[in-house]
């Protein structure tokens, strides 16, 4: 075989394991979960039958049953004479604790990672986003948003998607979680008050706190992200048409969601 192809083989699995390490560390922490039960079952006949010998023995009888002698022995020399039995069973438990902590590690590190960069990039494009309105004016920006509002809804289409039902009558759509329902401009204002008077009480609001006063149902990510005392909620309210010809409030975001809103 081409020592090449040996290489560039090992560098792949390599690669493979450490983009998979979580899930392959879980797979050998499950694995190893079945293995000590299976183990710790086939070797029970035998600690039993060892504890029985050794209660015989020391009261120099025959014919005990595995309860008798444990009774005979007591919890200590019961437990002393059969652990021996299961230390393969204690062994592969251990790893796959191991195996757990280690995927859990991991993946603790990748997630701080990503709230990092998510940090960065975010506090760099707000900075962007500035020096663009600086540049162009207001005005302009909120065309430019509008001209996106529109493609947004063009690629994610009402007829294609659910209508989150409120008690509004206008139909609306929410820009973060790519989400249609019935509101009202005053009501969504009514919620972006109170997340920015949440903030300043209790310094900080989460996304689904946001969802939960417009009656939208929580999504995966939002108690991972959300506003504070220095960062906090401002949004743009932009007119479109839906598929269905029905007018269409975009809410778009000025200030988005942070990853760091509870770090003050």
């Amino acid at each position: 075989m081409n020592l090449s192809c040996v290489n560039d083989f090992v560098k792949k699995g390599v690669k493979y394991l450490n983009d998979n390490s979580p899930a392959v560390l879980t797979g050998i922490g499950i694995a190893g979960v079945i293995c000590a039960v299976v183990k710790a079952v086939e070797k029970t006949p035998e600690a039993m039958d060892a504890v029985v010998e050794k209660a015989e023995n020391e009261l120099q009888t025959e014919g005990l049953d595995f309860v008798d002698a444990k009774e005979a022995l007591g919890t200590p020399k019961t437990i002393a004479t059969g652990i021996k039995y299961y230390i393969p069973s204690i062994a592969i438990g251990g790893m796959s604790i191991a195996c757990f902590v280690g995927a859990q590690s991991i993946n603790t590190k990748r997630n701080a990672a990503l709230a990092t960069l998510y940090a960065v990039t975010s506090n760099e494009f707000n900075t962007y986003k500035n020096e663009v309105v600086k540049k162009l004016g207001e005005k302009k920006e909120h065309e430019i948003v509008d001209r996106i509002s529109e493609k947004k809804i063009n690629d994610d289409p009402l007829s294609s998607s659910e209508v989150v039902v409120d008690n509004g009558d206008t139909l609306c759509y929410d820009t973060w979680s790519g989400r249609y329902f019935k509101s009202s401009i005053p009501k969504i204002e009514r919620a972006v008050n109170e997340i920015n008077s949440e903030c300043i009480q209790d310094m900080c609001a989460s996304l689904n706190d946001f969802y939960f006063l417009l009656n939208l149902p929580e999504i995966k990510c939002g108690d991972n992200c959300g506003w504070n005392t220095d960062h906090k909620l401002n949004v743009y309210f932009s007119a479109q048409v839906a598929d269905n010809d029905s007018p269409c409030i975009v809410l778009n975001y000025n200030t988005e969601p942070i990853t760091t809103y509870t770090q003050l």
